[in-house]
């Protein structure tokens, strides 16, 4: 039997915890997206039978904005209808969400004993380290199965026979099959449909009056050439737009994350209940996930 291991997209499950959770504290102590977060974690480990779970964070700094400064730039715009006092109240609450993440990284996981696996490189997003944690087992431990935890699409193109996605919000998980089925490519050609189409939610800008459906006929072969949008994809303007693009939807970003080895030692349980007990989340204090071995690899 082969383990099973858990990638979480973490910045992704902390914003999850903050708007399921809501604000708790103890002791002075926020502790709301802490308390949901580890409670997602054991439900994700019950529900794939993981044994092994590795943490991965984005970095407040991004060496793809440095590239394009339009990177993700229609994120967190303030409401134009907003006061400057809502606006101030916004930013407030946005900086506790980010002590409470880093809370959560540089204190609580590492003293549950989840520091040798929690990833956070300054410049890269937790995409990146998404990515590099799945080639590294595939290496290291090529049989055993990963299960990546996220909503975030772009990560698709990690899927492989021994790899999937599940997306917590939709409830949807994605495999290599279900991938093919869908869209009749394999997950390795998704940074180029997004180089070539561009994506909304990054600000990545692709080839004018190209989608993805148009982006993957191209890709098949089944784009005629008298169109419009294969000789916008084939000017040298649009080869030029997605080669840069590639750049920013390949993961990991310029494969400058460091090589690693993940072992599989488990954490202590003494450490979990001192922990959770000292941040009064007495629902947690006694909680295990009911870890079984799956059958064989997806």
């Amino acid at each position: 039997m082969n383990d099973t291991w858990l990638i979480l997209d973490c910045n992704f499950l902390c914003y999850r915890a903050l708007w399921g959770i809501g604000e708790l504290s103890y002791n002075g102590i926020q502790t709301g997206v802490a308390f949901g977060f580890l409670s997602d974690m054991l439900g994700f480990q019950t529900r794939f039978g993981a044994q092994h779970v590795i943490f991965c964070f984005d970095s407040k700094q991004s060496k793809r904005k440095k590239l394009y400064p339009q990177y993700k730039a229609n994120r967190h715009k303030p409401d134009k209808n907003a006061t400057p006092e809502e606006i101030e109240e916004q930013k407030l609450h946005q900086l506790e969400f980010y002590k409470q993440v880093y809370y959560l990284r540089e204190t609580i996981l590492p003293d549950l004993g989840y520091g040798t696996k929690t990833m956070m490189t300054p410049g890269y997003e937790a995409d990146d380290w998404v990515s590099q944690a799945c080639n590294i087992l595939a290496r290291d431990y090529p049989y055993d199965t990963k299960i990546i935890i996220s909503g975030d699409y772009d990560l698709l193109q990690c899927l492989n026979s021994t790899t999937e996605l599940y997306d917590p919000t939709r409830k949807k998980r994605h495999t290599n099959q279900s991938f093919y089925k869908k869209y009749g490519i394999s997950p390795g050609l998704w940074p180029k449909v997004k180089a070539i189409a561009g994506c909304q939610s990054d600000n990545i800008q692709g080839i004018p009056s190209v989608g993805e459906k148009t982006a993957i006929k191209y890709l098949k072969f089944m784009l005629a050439r008298k169109y419009k949008s294969y000789k916008n994809i084939t000017s040298p303007k649009g080869v030029e737009t997605i080669k840069q693009n590639y750049i920013l939807t390949k993961l990991p970003f310029e494969n400058g994350l460091p090589d690693y080895y993940f072992n599989k030692e488990q954490p202590d349980n003494g450490k979990w209940r001192q922990v959770t007990k000292s941040l009064g989340m007495t629902m947690l204090i006694n909680a295990k996930p009911q870890v079984r071995k799956r059958k064989g690899v997806i």
